[in-house]
């Protein structure tokens, strides 16, 4: 299983298959559980530590968890035995997308012609093209590949705010930013953000430097001959 591919697959997927917070978090927690287990076919896990990882309450973990099997995105097997975790498996995006390659091949694919193949090269190059552009312009993508770390329940709901917050291409623009000053983390990418030079630049600060120097410079006043805007000191007798 590719685990940058299958986030890519997960984000995407989300624009026409939307779930509530609780079940995107879970999906998020259990991919990296099973990036530590080395990608088994599946894996357990307590409930209690899966609530601790996902700041969900018992109710909020069923609710998701059965959003996510509904959704086909996980596989889970209740255990027999009190006291004892139940078994998950990842539904992987890359799986479903050969069934169906599979199941919509047709009987007659030794009578492809040489150009129909051209064609079909052509397609997975601009395909493999516009996936490397897409996987570029998503925040969670560009967070694994660019080495900020890997992806946790708790980063993924923090990026998440962050994006509807500022939206995706100033986020985006901020992890590169924070990568340039070799400071991979969110929250040198909340600061960019948050950093009103980031909103009016250092035009307006200029700007507004140039306004109180103008308000503040001395000047001598034409009928006194002294100069206004100063304070002049006094000493005591």
């Amino acid at each position: 299983m590719n685990y940058v591919k299958e986030l890519n697959a997960f984000y995407e997927w989300l624009e026409t298959n939307p779930l509530n917070s609780g079940a995107i978090v879970l999906w998020y927690t259990l991919m990296a559980v099973n990036n530590k287990t080395g990608w088994k076919g599946e894996f357990t896990i307590a409930n209690m530590a899966l609530q601790a990882k996902t700041g969900l309450s018992r109710q909020q973990l069923d609710r998701a968890r059965t959003e996510l099997i509904t959704s086909n995105r996980i596989i889970y097997k209740k255990s027999g035995k009190a006291n004892k975790a139940g078994s998950y498996s990842i539904v992987s995006f890359d799986t479903q997308n050969a069934h169906k390659a599979d199941t919509g091949r047709t009987h007659d694919e030794h009578e492809v012609t040489t150009l129909v193949k051209h064609k079909q090269n052509k397609t997975k190059l601009d395909d493999e093209d516009k996936a490397r552009t897409r996987d570029s312009q998503n925040p969670f993508i560009f967070f694994e590949q660019e080495g900020f770390g890997t992806i946790s329940s708790f980063t993924a709901e923090r990026l998440g705010s962050l994006i509807d917050d500022f939206g995706e291409e100033k986020v985006l623009r901020a992890m590169q930013e924070s990568v340039l000053n070799g400071a991979r983390n969110l929250k040198y990418v909340q600061a960019i953000l948050n950093n009103p030079k980031a909103k009016g630049g250092k035009a307006n600060e200029q700007k507004y430097r140039r306004g109180v120097a103008a308000t503040t410079e001395p000047r001598t006043d034409p009928l006194l001959g002294d100069r206004v805007g100063w304070i002049k000191p006094t000493t005591r007798r």
